[in-house]
């Protein structure tokens, strides 16, 4: 079965807050308002414009341990949302899906039993590769984003 930490796995992608209208932001000893109407892209102002949630245990069908603990490092470790944005853009992510590739399509990668049932039959049960599953999911996510300039994202 899936545990907690893996069922949540999310995947965001954030690009720079370009506010249409003058922004007033106070410092923080309240004095006089900054107002400001654009923003560079290395600005720690963002918004969130896609996310993604997993739904199975990604992990479950990798048999390399190895393989298995450089990922979920690489994941949690250089997609931190507490990274500035230009340190997990979005060519970071690239990188990161061409390094999953091989082993997603490799052969330790297995077939497992999914999380969902058939609905009308409880007792079917449906197989999942969930990392090949979850290379494409991220292969997508890449391709849609790969050329927004400011795109970054965070894995959770």
């Amino acid at each position: 079965m899936t545990n907690d930490t893996t069922a949540s796995l999310k995947i965001t992608v954030w690009r720079a807050y370009r506010p249409g209208k003058a922004l007033a932001m106070y410092a923080p000893s309240g004095s006089n308002p900054i107002i400001n109407t654009s923003f560079s892209t290395d600005t720690w102002l963002h918004r969130e414009v896609f996310s993604w949630q997993a739904r199975e245990d990604i992990w479950g069908g990798l048999e390399d341990d190895e393989n298995r603990v450089l990922l979920m490092e690489k994941l949690r470790d250089e997609f931190d949302a507490l990274l500035p944005p230009v340190e997990r853009n979005i060519a970071k992510f690239g990188r990161l899906v061409e390094e999953l590739r091989p082993i997603a399509t490799s052969k330790t990668s297995k077939w497992t039993a999914s999380r969902q049932n058939d609905p009308e039959d409880p007792a079917i049960v449906f197989g999942i590769n969930a990392l090949l599953a979850f290379y494409n999911q991220v292969a997508w996510i890449y391709g849609i984003f790969r050329n927004a300039p400011d795109a970054s994202v965070t894995i959770r």
